[in-house]
């Protein structure tokens, strides 16, 4: 009788009428995005900021993913680890860290964090630029403090960035190493103006995009094979990429620096590497997390959408 009356239950929740279950809503990728603090010679709107509607803002960068369902972001100031280690505890409640214009210096511990994020499924978005830190000596191809911070972080998964070349670069389908690759799906070219080559220090790295042949920031040293100007990896769950440029995400119509999402595939390839790192298994503790798509500024409660 006991098993009649389960088998009775079962097909009446089965036989239930649409209308009583809840609506699906899509899975969201909680994206943190870290800054630092603003170095001398440089403006706060220097800064990767989301809530920046102007001239080298992040702004229509934020709409373009808000616009489609799956992305809710964050924003994070991250000047002393006294005060804000990157903990695991941090890192749990997203599924995406974009190293944008973060200049602190990170340790082995915090390293080992991020390792740990990506490899249960976390993805890390890393790119620099010379306005989160001037290079020491230009000459010897001296890294920033951007650079130093990211590559804390990144050089565990086989790359590092450069720093800032002072070029404008497209990269067009003759430096597409890996063609079929997600990320350049729809790709024909894009831009990058004053771009942070990125620098395959071994495996799991790949090129996607190569970046041979092209100037470092002393004008002369020319990269060779090892150089990208996207990279990516694979890590346990997770993903990993490093772009070239912070330039390519600019606000269109507002006078930003060099190029911006609205010239040739800038915002295809923008979109297609959100996708790319947002595809794989979400860190299985933090995975099923359902809600509309917002922008929120932690530590500041700023902008929500």
């Amino acid at each position: 009788m006991k098993r009649l009356l389960v088998l009775a239950l079962c097909v009446s929740a089965v036989l239930l009428p649409a209308a009583t279950s809840a609506p699906a809503r899509p899975l969201v990728t909680r994206v943190l995005f870290l800054y630092g603090s603003v170095p001398p010679g440089t403006g706060a709107e220097e800064m990767i900021r989301l809530d920046n509607t102007g001239r080298n803002g992040y702004s229509q960068l934020a709409d373009l993913l808000l616009d489609r369902p799956g992305y809710s972001l964050f924003e994070r100031v991250d000047t002393d680890p006294a005060v804000s280690p990157l903990l695991d505890g941090t890192l749990n409640r997203y599924e995406m860290l974009v190293l944008g214009s973060n200049n602190r210096r990170f340790s082995v511990e915090e390293a080992a964090v991020v390792d740990r994020f990506v490899s249960r499924g976390g993805a890390l978005l890393a790119l620099s630029d010379s306005r989160f830190g001037l290079s020491p000596d230009r000459s010897t191809n001296a890294l920033g403090a951007g650079e130093l911070s990211t590559n804390d972080l990144l050089a565990q998964f086989g790359m590092s960035i450069e720093h800032d070349n002072y070029q404008v670069v497209v990269a067009d389908k003759s430096r597409f190493a890996l063609p079929e690759h997600p990320i350049l799906s729809g790709v024909t070219a894009f831009k990058g103006e004053g771009v942070s080559l990125v620098h395959r220090l071994g495996p799991p790295a790949q090129i996607v995009v190569r970046g041979d042949g092209l100037l470092l920031t002393d004008g002369q040293t020319v990269t060779g094979p090892d150089y990208a100007i996207t990279a990516v990896a694979e890590v346990g769950r997770g993903r990993v990429a490093a772009v070239f440029d912070r330039n390519t995400f600019f606000n269109v119509g507002v006078g930003s620096d060099g190029t911006d999402l609205g010239e040739l595939d800038n915002r295809r390839y923008a979109l297609n590497l959100f996708r790319w790192l947002a595809a794989p298994h979400p860190p299985t503790d933090a995975a099923l997390y359902w809600a509309a798509s917002t922008t929120q500024i932690d530590n500041s409660g700023a902008r929500r959408r």
